[in-house]
């Protein structure tokens, strides 16, 4: 049990740094893409009885089928960008 939780931790230490630009790169990526749909007026976020939205980057949004394909590129593109800086090699 502790050779497991010793393997579990350095693996865990080992993918931080990975787990972290994935998810800045891909999140920063669907914040662009809500922003450009929100300033062109191609979003399907209108007032909600509750006021509460939530929307998925994976969701079919209506009239912006592109929308999928520009958050995963901007995020392949984002997590390059955060991998080159903050490369090892200097």
């Amino acid at each position: 049990m502790l050779a497991a939780a010793a393997v579990g931790t350095v693996i865990a230490l080992v993918l931080q740094r990975y787990v972290i630009i994935v998810g800045t790169s891909f999140s920063g990526a669907w914040m662009i893409v809500l922003a450009a749909m929100t300033l062109t007026a191609r979003t399907a976020v209108r007032g909600s009885p509750t006021g509460t939205w939530i929307l998925y980057p994976l969701t079919p949004v209506t009239g912006a089928s592109w929308a999928p394909l520009a958050w995963i590129g901007l995020g392949l593109f984002g997590m390059v960008v955060q991998l080159g800086v903050t490369s090892r090699k200097h």
